[in-house]
């Protein structure tokens, strides 16, 4: 392959139409170092002779189409790739309710077959419409995972699937890296993170249910979500396709998805106008947000070091406090979207709370208003906190004990290994953890001081709840709610700027800001200082 000449300039922003018939196919290879160009080269010829043959023939049928969203989207500020992410994502709704109109009826309802091929149909449609030959990444990993536990022993299986699709997650990460380092472009990636989540979470369900002391070993909550039989193939595919969660989430288990197909009469399900109203005012709240992300754009900091240096410290931290809360919005509306399509196809429904949050992403005011970093957390992301909480913080304990330190960090570490291997990931999730700790440390030290036991804030009940209020617990909860917001969109500054060069640059900007003191805090009150207040520790 013929490389450019230094002059030259390549718009690696669209990689996806950078096929192996271009002349620059090798040249973001060629410019890396051993070792890290071999993952380059490794998938340059996986793309070359596995995923282009099925998925780059089907780009001249889409080609037109790309051309008018490109046209589209760069009129209202979008990139090609960000307007048909968007579009499919709404997209959805209609999809959503031509199902619900098909198989809402006596005669359809329990044609299963036929709801799953619908699913999977209009699934692997989206993976390879919005991502091109990209989109077959997550055929392959769902194609092998299920033929490995299919053919495997089944003591093996399980343990072969998480090993593979988390192996294969980290390559697609790494190549990424190395074709596109701290790129924003949209990918295959966030549907390959969910689908790993879906898969593996039918490895172990599959494991629990074979596990013969389950009772003694396990959780309720495992044992409960637990299969004893693999899903036939095209109900598996449709659990990995399904579309309205295909984008942007949210995570599910396979028992619960057979038992959306199976069990459920949307009919008998009570439609909450408010929730579906509520969710669509936050949709247009996000994506006022989100048309605000370029004002405070990370590349102002990444690109422009002198201007940046140039600002009074006050508007350093203001700036870096702003580019954060706006650049949440974009997780906001794809999640609003996704949320709300789930709902029109009669997925999410919790028949024991009787209420629409089986499965939800964010809990926007538990976010906005909570008072601790762990509050924060919880609400943020759920449907991967609720694996989390399955598949490794239940797990790295015995039955019927709390998990410690340990369960923490270890759960923050996967998260970021989750996300890829930008150092910003790893910088975020370990701090977050201190955090968590440090909350933690704050309420045992305080709380207790300033609440009384008995006191329950609940934040849909707002009018009981500020009748129980004095002006000694409404001041501890703003200083918490301050001091939890300000700093954890400070240290998550690093999760937006990808890189230690840039963090590290940003830290010196702002005299490392709260991370200096909050260590030097947590480090005391973890080995020493929870002592002088006379509180013991143990493990949470």
């Amino acid at each position: 392959m013929s490389s450019t000449t230094p002059n030259t300039i390549i718009n690696y922003s669209l990689l996806p139409r950078l096929t192996s018939n271009d002349p620059n196919f090798l040249t973001p290879c060629n410019n890396l170092i051993a070792p890290t160009n071999y993952f380059c080269y490794l998938g340059k010829y996986t793309q070359q002779n596995l995923l282009e043959p099925i998925g780059e023939p089907l780009y001249p049928l889409f080609k037109p189409l790309y051309d008018v969203l490109e046209e589209k989207g760069s009129s209202i500020g979008l990139k090609a790739d960000q307007t048909i992410f968007v579009l499919m994502l709404f997209l959805t709704y209609f999809w959503s309710f031509i199902y619900r109109l098909i198989f809402n009826n006596q005669m359809m309802r329990k044609q299963y077959f036929l709801k799953q091929l619908y699913i999977a149909t209009i699934g692997l449609f989206y993976a390879i419409f919005t991502f091109g030959y990209e989109g077959m990444h997550g055929v392959t990993c769902a194609l092998v995972s299920y033929f490995a536990m299919l053919i495997l022993p089944k003591y093996l299986a399980p343990k072969f699937v998480c090993v593979f699709v988390w192996a294969y997650l980290a390559t697609c990460h790494l190549i990424r890296m190395q074709l596109d380092y701290t790129s924003q472009r949209v990918d295959y990636s966030a549907m390959l993170m969910m689908m790993v989540l879906r898969i593996n979470s039918c490895a172990f369900n599959y494991a629990d249910g074979l596990n013969p002391k389950k009772e003694q070993e396990l959780e309720d909550v495992l044992i409960e979500a637990s299969i004893e039989k693999i899903p036939s193939f095209i109900e598996y595919l449709s659990f990995c396709f399904y579309f309205p969660a295909l984008l942007a989430g949210p995570a599910f288990e396979i028992k619960y998805f057979q038992s959306f197909l199976r069990n459920y009469d949307e009919d008998s399900l009570p439609i909450s106008i408010k929730s579906l109203l509520f969710n669509t005012l936050l949709i247009f709240i996000s994506f006022a947000g989100f048309t605000q992300i370029d004002r405070f754009d990370r590349e102002f900091i990444m690109n422009s070091p002198n201007e940046f240096s140039a600002l009074s410290l006050i508007e350093k931290i203001l700036f870096i406090e702003l580019m954060v809360v706006f650049f949440k919005y974009r997780y906001y509306l794809v999640w609003h979207i996704a949320q709300g399509a789930c709902w029109l196809s009669g997925f999410g429904y919790n028949k024991k709370k009787k209420v629409w949050d089986a499965f939800r992403q964010i809990d926007y005011f538990g976010f906005e208003l909570a008072t601790s970093p762990f509050l924060l957390s919880v609400s943020w992301n759920m449907s991967v906190n609720v694996f989390l909480k399955k598949f490794i913080y239940l797990r790295n304990k015995k039955k019927g004990e709390k998990p410690g330190t340990a369960s923490i960090f270890t759960t923050f570490l996967l998260v970021a290994f989750w996300h890829g291997f930008y150092p910003g990931y790893y910088i975020f999730f370990v701090l977050a953890g201190m955090g968590v700790e440090f909350g933690r440390m704050f309420r045992s030290m305080f709380r207790h001081r300033v609440i009384p036991p008995d006191y329950d804030f609940d934040l849909y009940k707002p009018i009981e709840s500020l009748q129980k209020i004095n002006l000694s617990i409404a001041l501890y909860n703003f200083v918490a709610w301050i001091l939890t917001h300000i700093s954890t969109y400070y240290i998550a500054a690093s999760f937006v700027l990808l890189s230690v060069e840039h963090t590290l640059f940003m830290w010196k900007e702002t005299y490392t800001g709260i991370i200096g003191v909050g260590m030097i805090l947590y480090c005391y009150l973890k080995f020493d200082g929870l002592k002088r207040f006379g509180i013991k520790k143990k493990a949470h």
